[in-house]
């Protein structure tokens, strides 16, 4: 280059600045699992830099780096490289470099064991709990947070604790408290419930938890804007650590004004204006749930407090750890603030709120749901009604719904199944991307399982065949076949050949030939329910001779599957025995009025048009102008379920559902109607002028069932 600032990469500026900017770039790396020769050559090149480096982010950055690839080193290269240059930093007269030395210590937690980090470095170490500079002290006492768990309570105890208590009486420097304190809680959380730690626990760490929970009220109650940054910090430190102190300490707390003295700190501390503080709390809560079950009373109000917090983060926390919170509390005097709570955060504005407490949905109704009834779980209504807000979400989030939801079937009761459940799975598959509808599919399978009535299942099922396996677009019926599939894990061989068999054979005649390729994959699957069967034969048979390439190539490897089949084993048919027996006491049949109900036709190519594989367009196809439907009891079909309008204006299962049944009283008002209608009409006079007659409403097909 001809300009005059141009300088090479070699020169002075860029060899300064480089050991600093490399460890950004091995960030990436380390972060990852490298194999332990790599993982040593970092080690040794870190090392190196520090060794030749003055300058203190140039520490900073390396002992990051090297802190963090420690655990993937070997075993014996920490013994020989890394403890010996630890001992070294450790005895500098350099800050940065006795900083570097407390700083490894922590990393060797996960390297070595106990032993060998007693007789390789607890020397030094207490030597730097006693450094003079606090940020090495500090730093020692970050370490020993993660060590202390590991060694024994005694080494803690006489090696340590001496120690820690000058660091936590060190008023003049916050930041050495705040880890000495860090260091004393996760140790006696990790060695609770050893007996030959008692004496400890009832002398020592009792009467500095309980003047330390008094500090913490006193503050909390405050307004914490206007307190000074070290006695806002020391808050925050005391509500992340508070759930290691209690249940370390709660054995040992002797009676009901220290408890209301312990809980009332959270009470205080749930309702300050400090946003880590509460997000600390909703981090604590099911450790103080589980240590507080005989004290519960004394929590009412905290589950609804922090599930309508005004902070995102604070209701995130709360909702990723609510299962716990429904398996402690949900048979509790609590199980209706619990159940609250939840509901609330279904609806949060925040779809991150609304996501964290739906990656553990289906576990959250099981505890609240287990060992009661369908009328004893009436009060999760609230539940299932706000599942629709989490529909309207994206595509990943709908797809995790429907997941959750295929998972908390069996203890979702039958009547929200048909009332929230299925309607909204229907829509979600309707409006939505493949792998939502195929995951919905397998949802919807559950659904047919776990509906004991079998007037109502099978009514379900009638439209479920119609709507999808005799779809006016391929896609619906490539998602009948997803639903096939997914049955096969979950019906007896019988049931499925009652319920899925002539509808997915029935496809080796669809128009799409993606639809019959999916059938291809699927003919394997079906030995096992259709063996000897000759309909399977003839539909292998047929596609191995299919027009389409793609068809014939798979439906040709499905025949050699189909050909070496021995038959089944005893264990497979011992699972089919089992899941029969398990559908025999589950379903409950009952005589229908006025004779059998008829199957419905199969569907033939003429109910279908010749569609191509091209996207669907709801503008241009009569499937999305109907309104919707969903699925109650009533008389006119002997107690059975009967579709029942419901509006469309828009996608929403869960609200329009429960604004939009038909009760029973309008049903039998319009059935009056009806009659009234038949009757002659009474002579009456005629009118001066005749009155315009509006047209009869249009009578909704039963196609409409599912929401099309």
């Amino acid at each position: 280059s001809n300009r005059a600032d141009y300088k090479p990469l070699h020169s002075p500026i860029s060899d300064n600045y480089s050991p600093l900017f490399s460890p950004q770039a091995f960030h990436q790396v380390v972060n990852t699992k490298v194999p332990q020769e790599i993982a040593k050559k970092i080690c040794i090149a870190a090392l190196r830099i520090i060794q030749k480096s003055d300058s203190g982010l140039v520490f900073d950055a390396w002992g990051e780096l090297l802190s963090i690839i420690l655990p993937q080193v070997n075993r014996n290269d920490v013994l020989n490289l890394i403890i010996p240059a630890m001992k070294q930093s450790a005895a500098s007269n350099t800050v940065e470099s006795r900083r570097l030395a407390a700083r490894m210590f922590g990393a060797l937690t996960d390297a070595l064991t106990a032993e060998e980090l007693h007789s390789k470095f607890l020397a030094q170490a207490e030597k730097l709990c006693a450094d003079e500079d606090p940020s090495v002290r500090a730093m020692i006492g970050q370490s020993v947070s993660l060590v202390g768990r590991k060694m024994p309570f005694q080494t803690f105890q006489t090696s340590f604790w001496p120690h820690l208590q000058k660091m936590l009486d060190d008023k003049a420097n916050i930041r050495v408290k705040a880890a000495a304190m860090r260091a004393l809680a996760k140790t006696v959380e990790a060695h609770r419930g050893e007996p030959q730690n008692n004496q400890f626990y009832q002398k020592t760490l009792l009467p500095l938890f309980m003047a330390e929970c008094v500090n913490a009220t006193g503050v909390a109650s405050t307004d914490l804007r206007k307190v000074d940054d070290d006695t806002y910090l020391m808050l925050e430190i005391f509500s992340e650590l508070y759930g290691h102190f209690i249940v370390a300490a709660a054995p040992f707390i002797p009676d009901d004004d220290a408890w209301s003295t312990v809980l009332d700190t959270l009470l205080r501390m749930v309702t300050c204006n400090g946003p880590t503080v509460r997000q600390w709390c909703s981090f604590n809560l099911p450790a103080i749930a589980f240590v507080s079950q005989d004290k519960l009373t004394k929590l009412g109000g905290v589950v609804q407090a922090l599930s309508t917090d005004g902070d995102i983060e604070t209701k995130a926390t709360l909702g990723a750890a609510f299962h716990e919170l429904a398996r402690l509390l949900g048979k509790s005097s609590l199980r209706n603030e619990v159940i609250c709570g939840l509901g609330q955060l279904m609806i949060d504005r925040n779809s991150q709120v609304r996501v964290s407490v739906l990656d553990h949905l289906n576990e959250s109704i099981k505890y609240l749901a287990d060992g009661l009834d369908e009328k004893e779980m009436r009060d999760m209504d609230q539940i299932y009604g706000t599942l629709e807000t989490v529909s309207q979400d994206s595509w990943r989030t709908q797809q995790s719904l429907a997941e959750q939801l295929e998972l908390a079937m069996p203890h979702i009761p039958s009547d929200m199944i048909c009332k929230f459940v299925a309607p909204l799975l229907l829509s979600m598959a309707r409006d939505s991307t493949h792998l939502v509808r195929k995951s919905c599919m397998y949802a919807l399978v559950m659904v047919l399982r776990y509906v004991p009535d079998v007037k109502r299942r099978d009514h379900i099922m009638k439209h479920y065949r119609k709507e999808w396996a005799a779809g006016q677009v391929y896609w619906t019926r490539v998602a009948f076949l997803d639903g096939a599939t997914a049955a096969l894990d979950v019906f007896s061989f019988k049931l499925f050949r009652e319920l899925f068999m002539p509808y997915v054979l029935q496809m080796q005649d669809d128009p799409v030939a993606n639809v019959r390729l999916r059938l291809a994959v699927l003919l394997p699957g079906l030995m096992s329910p259709l063996y000897n069967d000759p309909s399977l034969k003839k539909a292998v048979d047929k596609l191995a001779n299919d027009p389409d390439r793609e068809v014939k190539k798979l439906a040709k490897a499905s025949k050699a599957v189909i050909d070496a089949f021995p038959g089944h084993s005893q264990e497979a048919l011992k699972e089919d025995k089992k899941r029969e027996n398990a559908e025999k006491a589950f379903f409950i049949a009952s005589k229908k009025k006025g004779g059998d109900e008829k199957q419905d036709a199969l569907p033939t190519n003429n109910d279908r048009p010749a569609d191509t594989n091209s996207p669907r367009d709801p503008n241009n196809n009569q499937l999305f102008e109907k309104p919707a439907k969903s699925f109650v009891n009533s008389p006119q079909a002997g107690g059975g379920p009967v579709p029942s309008e419901v509006t469309h204006s828009t996608v929403t299962s869960g609200g329009l559902i429960q604004n939009a049944y038909m009760t029973e009283k309008e049903q039998q008002k319009q059935q009056v109607q009806k009659e009234a209608a038949q009757q002659p009409p009474a002579p009456e006079p005629a009118p001066a002028a005749p009155a315009a007659t509006p047209p009869p409403p249009q009578k909704q097909s039963c196609l409409a069932c599912f929401g099309f």
